[in-house]
């Protein structure tokens, strides 16, 4: 899961936090939780879909970044990625 094969699963990923090990506590007899980074944030603009009204093509064109001409007219094929790895993406298929 390095890297996601959907833009939606990239702007999920590019959002988990990551543990500093560099930072150390100022007491160790205080309990502080150590503070964290985060992968550069992608921001997922637009309107969620609705899952009762499916939008024609991709189902996440509405909010994806990476949106081209046949995203909103086109359902896109599913394609092997290895690994026990599929995506249904034009971008990425």
């Amino acid at each position: 899961m390095q890297k996601g094969g959907r833009p939606y699963t990239e702007a999920l990923l590019a959002d988990i936090p990551v543990a500093d090990p560099t930072i150390k506590k100022k007491h160790a007899d205080i309990p502080v939780p150590a503070p964290t980074l985060k992968k550069k944030h992608i921001l997922l603009k637009g309107d969620i879909p609705s899952p009762t009204q499916i939008p024609p093509g991709c189902r996440f064109h509405t909010r994806c970044i990476y949106r081209f001409d046949p995203c909103d007219k086109i359902v896109p094929r599913t394609t092997d990625l290895g690994g026990g790895h599929f995506v249904d993406c034009h971008l990425r298929g």
